[in-house]
């Protein structure tokens, strides 16, 4: 029997990003008859006539493992599929995840869709700065986010950890482990959901046959760049999730008081490539110290 799948995109204050996405997915979702879901954590939005079937609730900026519960609460589908806001979907991607499905796969396992950014966002990448820092560290792919080599030899593959970009589970283990950890507002949930899947004795795998498109093309400018890692240090560390050695946090601290400085000097490089080397390093200063002041900011 086919079992309804039920996505759920939890977003906030990316309107723009978020109606590119939903456009696109939705032809898929409509297709394969899935139900459409978004949770809004941020300020209110409009969405055009044609995106009329899609079921919206309200998210009172209480975080995104709260909005996240909250689709899960209100999703009528035996199957949940947790995407960003910036993720395209595919048919192919349904297809398996209705395979796995229908197979009876995912009663006991639960799997992360492989994704990468858009072959046109990386040429475009090449152009910027951040860019090609992006594509120097791998963060384009998922496995660069995972730091484990994929092998596509294997339909699936196990994997230790998950990501709520692409997460796909069964509503009944979904609750069984107890959702997400809504104390954890933006970044580490991911950490807490992989803590209690391992405790749980549930298999992780990742599907690397099909390949979702993660667009963040919104996060390519210094001052989004690091709004975004401020965001996400800030939410792990008031969760208790760090790991930034003692050493490091020593040096670090030292160095805050001329993050603007440093910044000023990142802005000021000429955007070649001839100038990556010191303009990766500056990027990964300002990144570590944008963690730093996070820690400092929650112990003061």
């Amino acid at each position: 029997m086919q079992r309804k799948i039920s996505i759920i995109v939890a977003t906030k204050d990316r309107t723009n990003i978020l109606i590119e996405s939903t456009l696109k997915n939705i032809q898929v979702a409509n297709y394969y008859h899935c139900e459409y879901i978004i949770v809004n954590d941020g300020d209110n939005f409009h969405i055009p006539n044609s995106l009329s079937t899609i079921k919206i609730f309200d998210n009172k900026k209480m975080g995104v493992s709260k909005a996240r519960n909250t689709g899960a609460e209100n999703a009528t589908g035996e199957i949940l599929f947790f995407i960003d806001d910036d993720m395209w979907i595919t048919p192919q991607t349904v297809e398996r995840i209705s395979d796995l499905s229908n197979d009876n796969f995912l009663q006991s396992n639960i799997v992360l869709m492989n994704w990468e950014y858009p072959k046109e966002l990386q040429i475009d990448m090449i152009r910027k700065k951040i860019g090609r820092y992006i594509l120097q560290s791998n963060y384009h792919t998922l496995e660069g986010r995972l730091h484990k080599k994929i092998d596509y030899t294997k339909s699936l593959q196990p994997i230790n950890g998950i990501g709520s970009g692409s997460f796909v589970i069964n509503k009944k283990l979904f609750e069984t482990i107890g959702g997400y950890n809504e104390n954890i507002s933006f970044q580490g949930e991911d950490i807490d959901m992989t803590n209690r899947i391992i405790n749980n004795k549930i298999n992780m795998y990742l599907l690397t046959e099909v390949t979702c498109l993660h667009n963040q093309e919104d996060r390519l400018d210094i001052n989004n760049f690091l709004q975004r890692i401020k965001h996400g240090y800030e939410s792990q560390v008031k969760a208790g999730i760090t790991d930034l050695k003692k050493s490091k946090l020593k040096f670090y601290r030292f160095l805050l008081p001329f993050a603007p400085i440093l910044k000023v000097f990142y802005t000021l490089i000429p955007n070649s490539s001839f100038f990556d080397l010191f303009t990766f390093r500056l990027i990964g200063t300002l990144s570590s110290l944008t963690y730093t002041k996070a820690i400092r900011n929650a112990k003061a």
